[in-house]
């Protein structure tokens, strides 16, 4: 058999399947999104911080498990410049279903131990049932999903995550209002699994290969680009583990409550990031051998991201306060103490992503691997005596030390492709912290009592920075507006 043509990509072609991409991929999820903050906010109003916990234990049992059957074991698919044969896709796939049903079966044989050392034991195992059938669910995806990747058509996969988050939230609302507690989840977690296996599978089928046989050699060879990703993910869930193995015997509960609670919030500005963190490796895997161009992309993708998240963050973060108040509720302001730490995440995020992307593009897949063994260890090692010395309040102080090692992946993405850091990252966020200077002292000196008023602060927030980045920033935004048009 000949070897497959390669499909060779432009810089130009890629910055603009991108921009366009991720522009669909905003606008098609933002209803989602909105969703999924709703639901998050109902949920504060209808959990109480025990039942909210419980919740939060099963959300990390799903991606504890989930992360070992995810989909690192086909992103070399994604990452080999050719088109995948026949042949490419029955390996991959049967590589993905066989760990999905693995995980299945591991799961449903070691579920009695697990439910017994949370103590969750009235439902049976019914909760680690529906979690082992989404992980089968989920794998059956993964190759259709692969393959909008490498076609960069992030349009439609767009409308598909966009069903699964509808269905995710609308099962988990219903289930939650019927006061099955923190169990709302796994019915959630099967809804959005079912959702993904047969709409991914409309757009690209692939349960089936005509002609193609499993080969032994293509398959070894995702599994030494895909180990290393798959990995991080069963590495960063064992990092994510200090909450309910260790923070949870500590606290109990309700600080466990607490602590998912202000993570949610501090988290909401970098949902954003979290729609395109798709984007990032198929795109740079598009231009791996053109350093300069790779480099350009990088820069637009670090302006655009820090550009958007900069303000919100910020903004979330001088008026955290009376959003606690106007919109969950005072149950919640003892948390408010953990917020400051947790927020930290939001600003190495719009760079660590693309960045992490960007050295698996290149194949550095084992690089990845390493920094997330290096969060992990240090997660343990500094949160378990901060979390003795200060309980929940350590664990957020163990959190926001972890992040500066971010800086590190500035470095190593530098050695790959040439790009400015700080024309690009620092300089949104240094203009909306001047602007959220006087915000909080407006807060400070007459705080919002209404909804209406908030939404006043944030609006006129708004409309301060992005018309002073719009000056300052002319002519970047004029370029990348221009690439988006295609122009």
């Amino acid at each position: 058999m000949s070897a497959p043509e390669i499909k060779e990509w432009t810089a130009a072609e890629v910055e603009k399947k991108t921009l366009r991409g991720s522009a669909a991929i905003l606008v098609r999820q933002v209803l989602g999104q909105s969703l999924n903050v709703g639901a998050q906010i109902m949920l504060a109003k209808w959990l109480s911080p025990g039942q909210l916990g419980l919740y939060a234990i099963f959300l990390f049992l799903g991606n504890l498990f989930l992360s070992v059957a995810g989909n690192g074991l086909v992103a070399g698919l994604v990452r080999q410049p050719h088109a995948p044969t026949a042949s490419d896709l029955t390996s991959a796939f049967r590589l993905q279903v066989g760990a999905g049903s693995a995980l299945a079966l591991t799961t449903l044989l070691f579920s009695p131990w697990i439910l017994s050392h949370y103590g969750i034991q009235t439902e049976g195992i019914f909760p680690l049932a529906c979690i082992a059938v989404s992980y089968v669910l989920l794998s059956l995806q993964g190759i259709a999903q692969a393959r909008l990747e490498r076609d960069l058509d992030f349009a439609r996969m767009a409308y598909v995550e966009l069903a699964q988050l509808l269905v995710f939230n609308t099962v988990v609302l219903v289930a939650a209002s019927r006061g099955v507690g923190g169990l709302c989840y796994v019915y959630g977690l099967l809804g959005r699994a079912l959702t993904g296996a047969i709409a991914f599978n409309f757009l690209r089928p692939s349960l089936r290969f005509p002609g193609g046989a499993f080969d032994r050699v293509r398959a070894v060879s995702y599994l030494k680009f895909g180990l290393p990703l798959q990995a991080v993910g069963i590495v960063s869930a064992a990092k994510d583990s200090i909450v309910p193995l260790f923070l949870t015997t500590v606290v109990g509960a309700q600080s466990v409550g607490y602590v998912s609670w202000a993570s949610m919030v501090a988290a909401y500005p970098v949902l954003l990031l979290m729609i395109l963190q798709r984007v990032y490796l198929p795109v740079f895997a598009r231009l791996q051998n053109d350093p300069i161009g790779l480099g350009r992309l990088v820069e637009t993708i670090l302006f655009v991201t820090n550009f958007a998240i900069a303000p919100l963050a910020l903004g979330v973060f001088v008026l955290v306060r009376p959003i606690t108040l106007l919109v969950f509720g005072e149950k919640w302001l003892p948390a408010l103490a953990l917020f400051p730490c947790l927020w930290v995440a939001n600003i190495f995020a719009p760079i660590s992503a693309p960045l992490m992307a960007l050295l698996n593009a290149k194949g550095r897949s084992h690089v990845s691997l390493a920094f997330a063994l290096l969060w992990m260890a240090l997660t343990w090692i500094l949160g378990v005596p901060l979390i003795l010395w200060k309980g929940a309040l350590g664990f957020a102080l163990a959190n926001a030390l972890v992040q500066l090692t971010n800086v590190a992946l500035v470095y190593l993405g530098k050695k790959e492709a040439p790009f400015s850091f700080f024309r690009n990252a620092a300089a949104p966020w240094a203009v909306a912290l001047v602007v959220a200077v006087p915000l909080a002292f407006v807060d400070t000196a007459w705080p919002p009592t209404s909804l209406f008023r908030l939404a006043i602060y944030a609006v006129m927030f708004g409309l301060v920075y992005f018309g002073t980045a719009g000056v300052l920033f002319r002519g970047r935004i004029r370029n990348v507006l221009a690439l988006a048009k295609g122009t």
